[in-house]
């Protein structure tokens, strides 16, 4: 989305999915 995205959003973007 942004550029550089921190892992934890990564993560909650992977439990959401």
């Amino acid at each position: 989305m942004g550029g550089k995205v921190p892992p934890a959003t990564h993560k909650a973007k992977s439990e959401e999915n």
